[in-house]
């Protein structure tokens, strides 16, 4: 089984550590895979700033936050990282609203019933 990684720039991870930081002190959580080779939470929430400052790029796995909010930083800083953030919502009234909170316009899933997508 492949364990993937991603090489991302130095202060990409930084910027990624600190929105994680601050989305899990808010509430969200971080998605442990069974796929990921390392926990996630440990590799971005510990890994020393001495590690990361050694080279010029960090190799992390995929992360995936749930519980996110629209007002956590992290939905709304550009990140390219292997990053999925879930952010649940009631209806899709609030999922337009939540979705015009953010300046960026990169992706969007939506799961749910057929009738409904």
């Amino acid at each position: 089984q492949k364990a993937w990684r991603t090489q991302i720039p130095k202060v990409v991870f930084q910027k990624l550590q600190a929105g994680v930081k601050e989305a899990v002190q808010s509430g969200a959580r971080v998605f442990e895979s069974p796929h990921a080779n390392i926990a996630l939470s440990t590799s971005v929430l510990n890994q020393s700033s001495s590690i990361a400052e050694a080279s010029e790029t960090v190799s992390i796995g995929h992360l995936v936050l749930t519980d996110m909010r629209p007002t956590m930083s992290l939905c709304s800083a550009d990140i390219f990282a292997p990053l999925v953030m879930i952010v649940p919502v009631a209806d899709w009234a609030e999922a337009l609203q939540f979705d015009s909170t953010c300046p960026y316009a990169l992706t969007a899933s939506v799961y749910g019933p057929v009738e409904d997508a």
